[in-house]
């Protein structure tokens, strides 16, 4: 995958009170089906560990890039 992003369209909705969700990497044809909100948490915690680490450096005061404020 190299320095491509990974993409993901995300559908969360309601139905009869329960909690329901959607997951597709724009570059797959199925999506994943999820019945808890943990469930889509760990879904993309997952996802984001397995992608290679480059985050924008964090400054003094902890935020993400930038001036410290």
């Amino acid at each position: 995958m190299g320095d491509t992003p990974r993409l993901f369209l995300v559908r969360v909705w309601q139905q009869q009170g329960c909690f329901r969700a959607s997951l597709r990497g724009v570059d797959e044809e199925e999506p994943q089906l999820f019945d808890e909100p943990a469930q889509l948490g760990e879904y993309l915690r997952c996802a984001a560990s397995a992608a290679p680490a480059d985050p924008a450096p964090a400054t003094a005061s902890g935020q993400l890039g930038g001036e410290p404020s």
